[in-house]
């Protein structure tokens, strides 16, 4: 009776391993079949509540990127007044946020007139070359008619010069008589600025008390969340890798902007304040990033003189090569560590989802996931070079030693017997 009672249990055991053994690729299948089957209701769902909680998601990307600079800040205050508590927290939240907004209107005025006004020489010049063009097509015998028809309905090149001018002047002083005409522009403009301003709102509450909302959202994970360890030790993962990655790029960006701008200094290249803030930003992007960059101030040269547009991609190129070889790995290190087929892999799927912000987010997720399989997969190679029998260890071991060896051992222990 109680064999038959131990053999019940046995099996029972053995059929709770193998339904703990199989529910994940269950979960998988089924995950994939709402996914397939109800994409699009599922997409709709997402968008939805991304716009509902889009300004407590940029205050937390905000926050986030702010509390970088914020630690900064506190590790400086901490060395200068051996203090803590609520008065360095408020000053150094005050610093970070000056800090930021200094350097993006510093951006902005050294980029913006002088971008606007690049691409209005390269307006002018493109209509100017255009006239010249159909000019030279209207003595044509098979393309003379068109040609002249279209040069009729053409403004003459200073008259669109002119119009461009007046444009690019809209551009730049704004356009205040014109937005009686623009309501649909004003509201979705203005809707921006009233989320970018709760976000900025709802980051100083998050950065002035993130050691509270830190430890409830662990309690509240590890409470209500299965295997939240698990979680946290995957949002811990992702915390350090997205921090690093940001603090890495950055470096790297304004290293390479600041090399491009002096080089150009140097050479005597049109814009090279211009073009140095340009290579810095799109650096930002990983891998077309800096491709980005140069297509960009080349374009912007090339309105001066395309032969120091050629001298200027040489130069960049050059550049280019020095940073992947030297100064990234110096900067970057192992900080994300992901091979270079994934980081593409990364870069393409999130840009595809989620623009610019997704090539920026996936690549310290690619390496987060990444981490995580590669500790898993360690782990289960231990554990099963652990888990092998002993016999077959003790037989590997006996196979490996050599014939006479043994023997040698055994007639050295008999000699120093007889030597006592």
């Amino acid at each position: 009776m109680l064999e038959s009672v131990s053999g019940i249990e046995g099996k029972m055991s053995d059929f709770r391993k193998t339904i703990k053994k199989y529910v994940p690729f269950a979960f998988i299948i089924l995950v994939l079949f709402l996914l397939f089957h109800y994409w699009d209701d599922l997409v709709g769902l997402a968008r939805l509540c991304i716009k509902a909680g889009m300004s407590l998601f940029v205050g937390f990307g905000i926050a986030y990127i702010v509390n970088i600079l914020m630690k900064v800040y506190e590790k400086v205050y901490y060395k200068a007044f051996k203090k803590e508590g609520k008065l360095r927290r408020a000053i150094c939240v005050i610093l970070a946020y000056i800090t930021i907004i200094a350097v993006i209107t510093v951006i902005i005025v050294a980029v913006g007139p002088q971008f606007v006004k690049s691409l209005i020489t390269v307006m002018t010049s493109a209509i100017n070359r255009a006239d010249e063009m159909l000019a030279v097509l209207s003595k044509d015998e098979r393309f003379g008619i068109y040609a002249a028809k279209v040069l009729e309905m053409m403004p003459k090149g200073k008259d669109m010069s002119g119009i461009i001018e007046k444009v690019g002047g809209f551009l730049l002083n704004g356009a205040s008589g014109t937005f009686s005409s623009l309501a649909a522009s004003l509201s979705s403009i203005v809707s921006g600025f009233a989320s970018v301003f709760i976000g900025l709102v709802f980051s100083v509450y998050i950065l002035l008390d993130k050691e509270h909302l830190k430890t409830q959202f662990r309690e509240l994970i590890r409470v209500y969340v299965y295997r939240g360890d698990k979680i946290l030790k995957f949002f811990g993962i992702l915390n350090t890798n997205m921090h690093n990655y940001i603090v890495a790029q950055v470096t790297d960006a304004t290293i390479l902007g600041t090399l491009c701008g002096l080089g150009m200094w140097i050479l005597r290249l049109p814009y090279p304040v211009l073009s140095g803030v340009i290579v810095a930003v799109t650096a930002l992007i990983p891998v077309v990033g800096a491709f980005l960059g140069i297509v960009i101030s080349a374009f912007i040269i090339f309105t001066v003189s395309p032969v120091k547009a050629l001298i200027f991609i040489i130069y960049l190129l050059v550049l280019q090569q020095i940073d992947n070889n030297l100064i990234y790995p110096k900067v970057v290190g192992e900080n994300v560590n992901l091979p270079s087929i994934w980081v593409l892999a990364a870069i393409t799927i999130g840009g595809s989802l989620f623009g610019v912000a997704g090539m920026l987010c996936a690549v310290p997720i690619a390496a987060t996931a990444y981490q995580l399989i590669r500790d898993d997969y360690k782990k289960r190679v231990i554990e099963e070079k652990q888990s092998e029998p002993v016999e077959s260890q003790v037989l590997d071991g006996e196979a490996d030693e050599e014939p006479g060896q043994e023997v040698v051992e055994k007639s050295g222990k008999n000699k120093k017997k007889n030597i006592e």
